[in-house]
């Protein structure tokens, strides 16, 4: 990847953008002459509106079909690269692209990562990601992995594409392991110039209704400066390949060695923050470490038809950043009343329905939980670098002789 890369296809972009729903509009509305039209040119200025909006349309359209990231997520080059000379930049753009398409796939993708390294016993020295075992049915059926079974569908062609010189168990691993901060930028970079585009083409189309003084191309235009503000990414995670997949299930461990949502009784006792512990600890990680990645929920949400629980952690599930505990340590969590498991609810600032489960409250609760989780609210960077750290442990927990590869340059 080349270091001026990012300039330079972000130059081009904005060179389009600009022509497209600039300079072709007013050059097409400028064609039409006003000669013939009734009082104060108003047939003309509709008819200049109408040429704009054909040729917005034309570029919006262009935009989209241009766009650098693949139409399904893998790359367009089918060599088959063996075991010798595999490019694992190119597996991780790959992976980029499967989720540049569909920014809501990389909360489970992050998600099978910590699900299938979270099955190590330091003891017995079993389980871990060094198998790629949650490809096979006996796992994805435990209690905690509900709903993995689609973010494995998703890597597959990936897996396709590099045959057997890359494992599962590397393919899992490297998903989870975050992006390339340029490259996701310009995605989401691009997404708000061509949503911009499209609120364009809403102003247009009511200027030719001739609806004079319409809220609604305002509305739209005051969102589009919203979502700008809105940058994904979470800090880079040191990442090694070697994994050799496990030939069979008979490598895959019993269900129950993943954290649950509630233990005892329903809602956050002492039983919950005992069972944290006791899952964690077999893993090697202590109290920090527990609560560094529980900040993992500042992404995706549950799903009432997978897990029995409902609801996203945060206000914007698909960034990485600290909020988790911002709104852990800062909202008033009450029990929800429904017909689903216990879980807590509260309001976000601007009427927004979050959630927590009741081994999320154990964080809040427990004292020497509840200090790491005042220190990460009021410090991302060190939240960052914690995570990071504590996640590249948990992803090669098992695993011998790993060989480490810089992703992004």
């Amino acid at each position: 990847m080349a270091a001026n890369a990012p300039s330079r296809s972000l130059r081009r972009f904005l060179i389009r953008f600009l022509f497209l729903f600039f300079i072709l509009p007013q050059l097409s509305a400028g064609l039409v002459l006003p000669g013939g039209f009734s009082d104060g040119g108003h047939r003309y200025v509709c008819r200049r509106n109408f040429f704009s909006l054909c040729s917005s349309a034309v570029g919006a359209i262009s935009l989209v079909a241009t766009s650098p990231v693949q139409a399904e997520g893998v790359s367009s080059d089918t060599t088959i690269p063996t075991a010798s000379n595999i490019d694992y930049r190119a597996v991780a753009s790959d992976i980029e692209d499967l989720i540049a398409r569909v920014p809501y796939r990389g909360p489970p993708l992050v998600r099978l990562a910590w699900h299938s390294s979270g099955t190590y016993d330091r003891v017995t020295e079993t389980g871990g990601s060094g198998g790629g075992t949650i490809r096979f049915q006996e796992e994805l059926a435990h209690k905690e992995n509900v709903g993995l079974a689609q973010p494995i569908k998703w890597l597959e062609r990936i897996k396709v594409k590099y045959g057997d010189a890359l494992s599962y168990a590397d393919l899992y691993t490297m998903a989870g392991g975050g992006f390339d901060s340029w490259k996701q930028e310009m995605v989401n970079f691009r997404f708000v110039l061509v949503l911009i585009a499209i609120c364009h083409l809403y102003a247009a189309w009511f200027k030719i209704l001739c609806i004079h003084n319409d809220p609604w191309p305002n509305f739209v235009m005051r969102c589009a400066k919203v979502v700008a503000i809105k940058v994904m990414g979470g800090p880079p995670i040191p990442w090694g390949y070697g994994r050799t997949d496990a030939p069979d299930s008979s490598a895959v461990t019993p269900d129950g060695r993943l954290p649950g949502a509630d233990s005892g009784k329903p809602g956050y006792d002492e039983s919950d923050s005992a069972h944290l512990r006791a899952t964690f600890n077999q893993m090697g990680f202590d109290d920090g470490d527990i609560v560094a990645l529980s900040g993992a929920h500042a992404l995706g949400r549950c799903n009432k038809w997978a897990s029995g629980y409902d609801g996203t952690w945060t206000t914007d599930p698909v960034a990485f950043d600290n909020s988790y505990f911002v709104l852990l340590e800062s909202l008033r969590w009450r029990r929800r009343e429904w017909d689903g498991p216990f879980q807590y609810e509260a309001r976000a600032v601007g009427g927004k329905a979050l959630m927590m489960l009741p081994t999320d409250l154990a964080l809040l609760r427990d004292p020497s939980f509840r200090k790491y989780v005042r220190l990460y609210a009021k410090d991302r960077s060190r939240f960052e670098r914690d995570f990071s750290a504590a996640f590249q442990k948990l992803e090669e927990l098992g695993t011998k002789g790993l060989i480490p590869v810089q992703l992004w340059t």
